[in-house]
């Protein structure tokens, strides 16, 4: 049976083939929406991005309410025809329908005053078009990737020109070489060879089109999992991150607020990391970090989740040197590792970073290493992490 992945992934694959490959964008970012909205339509996420707003408050209990009716509804339909309570499915596909439109009206009103939320909660997507008069900055290109079973395309995009590339590589091969690069990057043993092979395979075919010193990477499936920056320019000996300054995106759509709202800084550092006491180099890292802005690094037993959530209305940068647990079957659960006190359990994990008020955050970096990464999966675990501190 097909999931909704593999039916957008067909749906790219027919478009691009017909050559449309401005519709064939449209539904790729849906695609990544969709996964988004997979991972948000859960009770456990409470969505607290300016809950003191009545509006957002009433709209985050609506969906929650919405979620409790599909959730019961499935469970209903789920049941043998002869064992199903035709009384309830109507009382609950009323109660579904009410809700909805309740939850609609709100997001109406919101699109105006907070499109943030409006767009997170609804998986609102950008038009081409309005990426490339709106967004894009004039010295940069946006590099948007979608990995289907056999291939493996991309799209270059600028403020001028759309170009649309068939990569020849598929999800296996790129699974394969994937693996053995950060493999070996792990094991401090670099391949050229490898990161050669991947640079001529993914991006040489792409550098005709790219004109701008900026590249925005926009990866897709196991391509979140690829250190870009690493890829190796046989020809030059250059590496990627030596001829373009590298920025990632999990999607184009997240670029109208990320691209477009600038806050002004307030210079507020909260800088965590080595809470176990194992990883020496990032308790020294943030101690530096710290210096640079004048304040005091949070290491150790002082590293914990809880001065994440009495500080965050007020971070301008949020500096985290950490383990990174991901978890591809349940990437709501993927966290950060922090030290653990009498309040919080020291695991930050994704739907509680959706709770989190970061309002006038400007930067998070996240310096985790993925101790817990076994096998590459669908990337739904690093969209999920990537995007909760973006929402």
């Amino acid at each position: 049976m097909s999931t909704q992945s593999d039916l957008y992934d067909q749906l790219v694959e027919f478009l691009w083939q017909q050559g449309m490959y401005r519709e064939a964008f449209d539904y790729a970012e849906r695609a990544r929406a969709r996964a988004l909205l997979d991972q948000i339509g859960n009770p456990q996420v409470a969505i607290q991005w300016q809950a003191d707003d009545p509006v957002i408050k009433e709209a985050e209990e609506a969906r929650r309410r919405l979620i409790h009716f599909q959730s019961a509804l499935a469970s209903e339909r789920e049941k043998a025809t002869d064992e199903q309570n035709l009384a309830r499915l109507s009382e609950l596909s009323s109660q579904l329908e009410a809700e909805r439109s309740n939850f609609e009206t709100l997001i109406t009103r919101l699109k105006i005053t907070h499109p943030e939320y409006a767009s997170l909660v609804q998986g609102d997507i950008v038009k081409l078009e309005n990426l490339q008069k709106e967004i894009l900055d004039a010295d940069t290109t946006l590099i948007e990737y979608f990995v289907i079973g056999e291939q493996t395309l991309a799209w270059v995009i600028d403020r001028q020109n759309v170009t649309a590339v068939a990569l020849n590589i598929s999800r296996e091969d790129l699974k394969q070489q994937i693996t053995y690069l950060r493999d070996v990057i792990t094991a401090k043993d670099f391949d050229p060879i490898t990161a050669a092979e991947l640079y001529g395979r993914i991006f040489t075919p792409l550098k005709p089109y790219i004109k701008y010193p900026n590249l925005i990477i926009a990866p897709h499936g196991v391509l979140h999992y690829l250190p870009f920056a690493a890829l190796w320019d046989a020809q030059d000996q250059h590496s990627l991150i030596q001829d373009y300054t590298i920025t990632y995106a999990p999607s184009a759509s997240v670029l109208k607020f990320t691209l477009t709202q600038h806050k002004p800084g307030s210079g507020h550092i909260l800088a965590l990391g080595n809470p176990d006491n194992t990883l020496r180099f990032a308790e020294a890292e943030v101690a530096r970090v710290a210096t640079l802005y004048g304040t005091s690094p949070l290491s150790r037993s002082q590293a914990t989740e809880s001065r994440i959530y009495s500080q965050a209305d007020q971070i301008d940068i949020l500096h985290l040197a950490a383990h990174g647990v991901y978890d591809s079957f349940h990437p709501l659960n993927t966290r950060i590792e922090l030290a653990a006190d009498k309040i919080n359990d020291g695991k930050l994990e994704v739907y509680e970073i959706f709770g989190l008020n970061l309002r006038n955050a400007n930067l998070v970096v996240l310096s985790a290493c993925d101790t817990s990464k076994g096998q590459l999966t669908a990337g739904d675990e690093i969209v999920g992490l990537t995007r909760a501190f973006l929402a």
